[in-house]
């Protein structure tokens, strides 16, 4: 908005929209050796065999789940002979753009796998109850001999996939992550009775409340 001075006229510009995104780590491998296969909270998401791509961007693919709630976790891939290979996932609950060693979930093994021979390696995960609502993501690493514990980097033998999980019932309570009315105590409440908006009409028959949760 600018508003000149002498008249005190206020002319808005257009518009403008854009998209932040976190800047997660990079991570990739040596060696591809593909996963073929992820199954979690509504995905079931099949990815090629035989693949050259170390690492794959699958966060148009979204995982629905609800804080607190329980999901299985399967995972398949081709190890590329007789060899065991280990599936790590993780998961930004706290949506600080960091894979945290607490958001690491050890998904198991599979051994001599062709990647399309039903070899599944299964565990479950729990959503903590003060799982971030919104929008977060998730990073899947098959690794070669050993389970990766390290999100980011280059791995040995393997691939790389990472996904979207929305998180639905957060934990984290009203006005979060907007402040909260520090000095509520002292307000004397002359309540708001309706807002209209865009075509919406808010109404509200509280009449003691400071801070009232009229979001959705």
């Amino acid at each position: 908005a600018v508003t000149c001075t002498p008249s005190a006229t206020t002319t808005y510009s257009t518009v403008g929209s854009f998209t932040v995104t976190l800047p997660y780590c990079t991570a990739t491998v040596g060696t591809v050796e593909p996963i073929t296969r992820v199954v979690f909270a509504g995905i079931d998401n099949p990815s090629a065999r035989i693949s050259t791509g170390a690492y794959e961007d699958f966060t148009a693919i979204v995982a629905e789940v609800e804080a607190g709630e329980s999901y299985t976790f399967t995972a398949e891939g081709n190890t590329d002979g007789n060899y065991t290979n280990y599936f790590t996932a993780w998961i930004d609950w706290n949506h600080n753009g960091e894979f945290e060693t607490a958001e690491m979930y050890e998904i198991g093994s599979i051994l001599n796998s062709t990647g399309i021979d039903g070899k599944q390696a299964t565990n479950t995960i729990t959503v903590p109850a003060d799982a971030m609502a919104g929008n977060t993501r998730m990073r899947v690493i098959k690794n070669f001999n050993a389970s990766r514990i390290n999100p980011c980097g280059t791995a040995s033998f393997g691939q790389v996939e990472d996904y979207t999980v929305h998180v639905a019932g957060g934990g984290e309570t009203f006005p979060f992550p907007y402040c909260d009315i520090a000095d509520s105590d002292d307000v004397w409440v002359e309540e708001i009775t309706k807002v209209d908006f865009a075509g919406t009409t808010i109404t509200n028959t509280d009449v003691t409340s400071v801070l009232i949760n009229k979001t959705e």
